[in-house]
């Protein structure tokens, strides 16, 4: 469920950034962690992404504010999600996962990588370290490697059943009474 401030804090810290005031301290809710991460790994925590990391997002990689503010939504409806294959991640543990949203730029999928179970202040969160394109060559790379957690189901196939028609039982129609019409003759008046 996204932070009901999220939207309008991710829009005044983008506008601030763009006046040149960096608050790379701050980081924003953007909501909880959904189920489909829960059901990974991921502990049911706060989702939070770093003033720093949409900084990043927007001006070096190229994301649009618009889709930064569709996060939560694309954090919850992804298309698959991968183990981290960072060499610094325990292998044993799900400590970070990079999913694959509906979104694409340029072509690609974007990707958004969250480590779980941080220690932000005094809070712990799943935090959001970052929102980028990659070529899909490497989600591949990814599957074979098996890294792959959890992968959208297919919708069914929807099979068209057919019906016959029977057909309809025999109606007698009673025939119509033949009716002759004989034509008169006139005869011319006087």
């Amino acid at each position: 469920m996204e932070d009901q401030n999220y939207k309008t804090a991710l829009s005044v810290f983008i506008q601030s950034i763009k006046a040149g005031t960096k608050y790379h301290e701050y980081s924003l809710d953007v909501g909880m962690t959904p189920p489909v991460l829960q059901n990974v790994g991921l502990p049911a925590l706060p989702l939070t992404i770093s003033v720093k990391i949409i900084d990043k997002c927007y001006f070096e990689h190229g994301v649009t504010e618009a889709t930064l503010g569709r996060l939560d939504d694309l954090i919850a409806n992804p298309l698959s999600v991968y183990k981290s294959d960072s060499p610094h991640i325990d292998p044993a543990k799900v400590e970070a996962v990079v999913l694959v949203t509906i979104e694409t730029k340029d072509g690609n999928p974007l990707l958004v990588a969250i480590h779980a179970n941080k220690l932000i202040g005094r809070r712990q969160v799943n935090q959001i370290k970052s929102v980028y394109d990659k070529k899909d060559g490497v989600v591949q790379k990814w599957r074979n490697n098996g890294l792959l957690l959890w992968d959208k189901p297919a919708a069914p196939a929807v099979q068209a059943t057919v019906t016959p028609i029977k057909p309809a039982a025999a109606v007698v129609v009673p025939a119509a009474p033949v009716v002759s019409v004989k034509k008169r003759r006139q005869f011319p008046k006087n």
